[in-house]
């Protein structure tokens, strides 16, 4: 008979169950924790959005990193509307104040 010494040496590091999953498959989920990296370029228009605003508390969203150039922002026309409407309502406001000093300026 043979005998043979046989030495084996393993390493193992802790593994934790956990989930991941992509913002197009989060769209319908209400989430009460998550944790997200949004550092890459790689989002599309409005991702950013529709990640972060899956969950349904501030305290449940937790950022690895966010990348503020790499957020992307439709190029919606009901955006662009509310942007026109926006500096025609400052327009109108800012003539209207101006118009108002005048008038009690005379007094």
């Amino acid at each position: 008979m043979l005998s043979k010494t046989l030495s084996i040496h393993r390493k193992q590091f802790p593994l934790i169950l956990s989930y991941a999953i992509t913002i197009h498959k989060c769209q319908v989920l209400s989430l009460d924790t998550a944790i997200m990296d949004l550092s890459t370029d790689v989002l599309g228009d409005g991702m950013a959005y529709v990640a972060l605003s899956r969950v349904r508390t501030i305290n449940g969203l937790h950022l690895l990193s966010l990348d503020a150039l790499s957020v992307k922002v439709s190029s919606n026309p009901g955006i662009n509307e509310i942007n026109r409407l926006r500096t025609k309502f400052r327009m109108i406001y800012c003539k209207t104040r101006k118009v108002k000093e005048r008038r009690e300026g005379f007094k």
